[in-house]
């Protein structure tokens, strides 16, 4: 005897793993457009571009490395299909790195960055790439999120076999009972609503994804609505520069 078919029966609950998974597949079908991208504007600094245009395009290839630490972030939210590669990795280049990403959000907004480096060169043990995914993301959500005109501070310090790295601003800040939630996928809060900014909820989730993966931590605080935020980065020091 053939029986009813039931729509409800037949569904199957869409699980954690399948989200995460689906993740991961759209960050490997961001790779071939990506690619097309990546390879027309190599092919175009052999057109004897203008020094105004080799500008240009070198500004959308670091956008495009940029875009490709995203879809490596996502990756790794449903595979492993690049492994991290741990190598000794001066921070002042990762760092500097990472500015360069972030620069132009800085400009458009007119964020005044303020920075406190180590008074003597640091060397980690990351995947350098993916560290530079770390800090351009934090710093765009800095400045993303602080008026026009407002300011960022940084400051990195050795302590206890770690650097540690502070990111923090004037900007809108963070509720008290958003704090546990700011490092959850596509979560934006109170975020786009108050700053009028809408954001895709990736970049800190992929962020912390990336620094746990390296054995590091990332943790945030602020005081409330319009006092600000602060992100704390704790990474391994290179075994040469432990005590």
């Amino acid at each position: 005897m053939v029986q009813p078919h039931n729509d409800h029966q037949e569904q199957r609950e869409f699980t954690h793993e399948d989200f995460m998974a689906c993740l991961a597949y759209l960050g490997h079908e961001i790779r071939n457009p990506l690619s097309v991208i990546s390879n027309s504007l190599s092919l175009l600094t052999f057109t004897g571009p203008t020094a105004a245009q080799r500008a240009t395009i070198d500004s959308m290839n670091r956008q495009v490395v940029f875009i490709e630490g995203l879809v490596d972030g996502l990756s790794m939210f449903g595979s492993r299909d690049r492994p991290i590669r741990m190598e000794s990795q001066p921070f002042d280049s990762i760092w500097e790195r990472a500015k360069d990403l972030a620069s132009p959000l800085f400009r458009e907004r007119s964020i005044h960055l303020s920075e406190f480096l180590p008074s003597v060169p640091v060397v980690l043990t990351a995947d350098g790439d993916r560290l530079v995914q770390v800090f351009a993301n934090l710093l765009i959500n800095s400045a993303k999120f602080t008026p026009s005109g407002g300011s960022v501070w940084m400051s990195a310090e050795p302590k206890d076999g770690f650097l540690e790295v502070r990111l923090a601003d004037n900007g809108i800040g963070i509720p008290e009972e958003e704090l546990p939630h700011v490092f959850e996928v596509f979560y934006q809060g109170c975020f786009a609503t108050i700053s009028g900014i809408a954001g895709n909820g990736l970049g800190l989730a992929i962020a912390k994804r990336l620094i746990e993966a390296q054995g590091g931590t990332i943790a945030v605080a602020s005081k409330g609505l319009h006092q600000g935020a602060e992100f704390t980065v704790r990474f391994p020091l290179d075994p040469s520069m432990r005590g």
